[in-house]
Parts: structure tokens; sequence; C-alpha cells
């Protein structure tokens, strides 16, 4: 049977392919791709013990539905409507070519805010690009353990007193709001971002809207589309009078144009990046934060534009101990000793969702040796070494050094 920890990863997998089809407008692929996502969050759901967890995925389950309705509609096709059952979720053999014309035209909000945008000649929805952190919608700089500097000099930037405002005003100071957050895989930049975001709004005491872009979204087949669809964003991220834009997988639009990506449109794609950068960033009231694994590989003049440029290093054995006392605390036997363990770990190199992905796969073992001795109740120390030996970290040491040389000619 496979683990419970990679059928949530290959969901994931799964569901990110789903919403680059949409994104690329290829929604025959996409409603392939949200059916199969569909099928593998079923079998989560089955085997799910939390009952929050099973109320978490049917809410995802309906997001699904909803963008493979969304899909057929974009094909011209017959939206069924499902009452109690669940839905027929078989791919059409053939789907009539999307024109301008049945193209449907989704009506702005009653809270004004504008998601579609006619550039170019093409109506491009942003709704297809827009990210969900809800997940986190608690999360502080308290919360984020380790990375004090980054959190002291976020602090100075954008929670100063009126005075101090004021004072850099009268120097005509360049306000700093466009950060780029860098790391190995897992590190916890989205966390830290959504963090920040999170403390603009309890600092200004109103609503800061925190929109999420996975940078490949944005990429598409279609010569000239990539920039249309990124100015999309910008266009739909200027509606506010106060925004965080976190653009994630930042290098996979921003890729140094000097690199031959097999793309000609990705050149241009990034000279518009560049662009909106320049007059998006101007305003001290938006904020742009963008996270790559890659700083290296992004092209130069964006860096050059990054007031801020903020490492995410993997996190210590203490930060690990805190993470394994949180997950595993409280079904640990008295034969394990997570100080140590969090040692072991950081030793290995794990990151925050390396250490995540283990307690999810010491619980599997553990639920396994209970369903065969149910005298087996706790986590023991060879359950939990079984565990570690069979989960291999992200970490990747060539990577690990290309980072180290980036952040010491940035430093």
């Amino acid at each position: 049977m496979e683990p419970l920890n990679s059928l949530k990863n290959r969901f994931i997998s799964i569901r990110r392919s789903a919403d680059g089809a949409f994104a690329r407008q290829d929604y025959s692929s996409a409603m392939d791709s949200y059916a199969s996502s569909a099928d593998v969050l079923d079998e989560i759901y089955n085997r799910e013990t939390s009952a929050k967890e099973k109320q978490e995925y049917l809410l995802i389950a309906k997001e699904l539905q909803a963008r493979y309705d969304e899909c057929k509609r974009n094909l011209g096709l017959k939206v069924e409507l499902h009452v109690g059952e669940p839905p027929k979720r078989s791919t059409p053999k053939k789907a009539p070519k999307e024109t301008k014309q049945n193209r449907p035209i989704i009506e702005t909000e009653e809270d004004d805010i504008q998601y579609e945008f006619e550039i170019g000649g093409d109506t491009i929805n942003v709704r297809s690009f827009l990210g969900d952190s809800s997940d986190l919608k608690d999360v502080y700089f308290d919360d984020v353990v380790g990375m004090a500097k980054q959190k002291r000099i976020a602090t100075k930037e954008f929670f100063a007193s009126d005075a101090q405002r004021a004072f850099r005003e009268k120097l005509k100071a360049k306000p700093k709001n466009f950060i780029l957050l860098y790391g190995l895989p897992g590190t916890g930049k989205t966390y830290f971002a959504i963090a920040l975001s999170n403390e603009l709004k309890r600092f200004h005491g109103d609503t800061v809207p925190f929109i999420s872009i996975i940078g490949s979204t944005l990429k598409s087949g279609t010569p000239g589309l990539m920039e249309k669809n990124i100015k999309a964003v910008f266009e739909y991220a200027k509606q506010f009078e106060r925004c965080v834009l976190f653009l994630d997988e930042f290098d996979s639009i921003a890729m140094s144009r000097q690199k031959n990506t097999g793309d000609p449109t990705d050149r241009a794609a990034v000279t518009t990046l560049i662009q909106l950068l320049g007059g998006f960033c101007s305003n001290p009231n938006l904020l742009v934060l963008a996270a790559t694994n890659t700083p290296y590989d992004i092209d130069g003049a964006i860096l050059s534009r990054a007031s801020l440029k903020f490492e995410v290093p993997l996190p210590s054995s203490q930060v690990l101990e805190g993470v394994l006392e949180k997950g595993l605390g409280e079904i640990c036997d008295a034969s394990v000793d997570l100080g140590e363990v969090a040692k072991t770990l950081e030793e290995k190199h794990y990151s925050n969702r390396d250490c995540a992905h283990l307690i999810e796969l010491a619980k599997d073992l553990l639920d396994d040796a209970h369903e065969n001795d149910g005298s087996v109740e706790s986590l023991n120390g060879k359950l939990l070494e079984e565990a570690i030996a069979s989960f291999h970290p992200s970490y990747v040491a060539s990577e690990a050094e290309k980072l180290a040389e980036f952040s010491k000619s940035n430093e």
C-alpha cells in the first residue's frame, strides 16, 4: 500500500499540473488532471483519520469540482447539476475549439474587484493564477522560529512610527518593497511571506490582501501570452490601496536573459516583468515578495531591483526539535529523545518540509504497527529510526553550494 504521505505528495503534483494546464487554457488536459487529482484525493480522504483533515479535503474536493466544471464551460460542454452523488469526471473525446465569441466572461464581483483584463486583444482571467494561503492565515513573526535578522530588518522597514516615516520622506528615501526570499526547497519561504503579510494587516488595522501567484502558472506555450498574464496579475494587484504580491517559483518567470531556455518569448516576458516591477515598487503601499530556490538563475536586472534579499536557511536542531515536539510529542514513548533526533535530522540537512513529511511517515508506521499488534499505541525509538532510515530528505549538496556562493556575493 502506498504511504499516505506519498499519496499527498502525488496529489499536490497532479493538482499543480492541472492548474498549469488550466492557466495555459488547455482545458481538456486540465480536466483530465483534475479528475486524476480528485481520484487521489478520494483515496487520501478514505485513509485519513482526523475529522478536521477530512473536512478540509471536502472543501478541496469542491474546489476541484468547480475547476472541472469551469473547464467544461470553457469548452462549450454541458455542466451537470451534482446533487448528492459524485460527478462523472471523464474527459471528452473531442472538444469544440474555444473562440473569443464563446469564451465565458466572469462579471465583476460585488466588491468591485476586477478579475478579467483585456490585454493586447486577449481577455486574461487572473482567477486561474491565484493561490490559496488560508491555512496559514494566523501565522505571525512569533510563529517564525529563527530568521531574527530578517525579521528585524522587515520590522524596521515596514512597521516604522509616523515620525520615522516622515523623516524618510524628508530624506526622499526609496521604499524597500521588493524582497527576494531564497533558500533550499521546504525551508519556509512561503511561511515567512505570509507571516509578514499578516503582520502588515495587524499593523495597519485594515485588510491587506495577500495575492499568491505560482510563477509557473503564468507560463504559456502561446507566444506572447506569458507577458500578458504577468501584466494582468500586476493590474489586478494595483486595484488595492495596500497589498502584498507574493510570486512563488519566481525563477520560472524571471530567468536570466543570458540563458537559453528554449522559448524565445521568455526574454520578452522578463523585460516586461522588469518594467512592471519598476512602476509597481515605486508605491510604498505595495509590497512584492518573490521566492525562489535558485536565485542565481534570475536575471541580473531583476536582482538589482530587489531592495532586500533574505536567505531562508535550513532549520537548526532547536527549530527541528520544536517541529518534532509539536507533531510527535504526544504519541512518543519514554525511549524517544526528540532533542537527539533533531540533531540527527540537522546533520542530514532536513528542511522544515522534510521534517513534516517524516512526522507523517512515522505516524503511518505507528498505525501499521498498531494494526498488527493492538498493544502498540506509542511511537518508540525503533519505529522512528525505521522512518528516518526509509526517508530521504530533499537536500542536494550541489544546490546548497550554489546558494552559499550567491549568499556570499550578495551580503
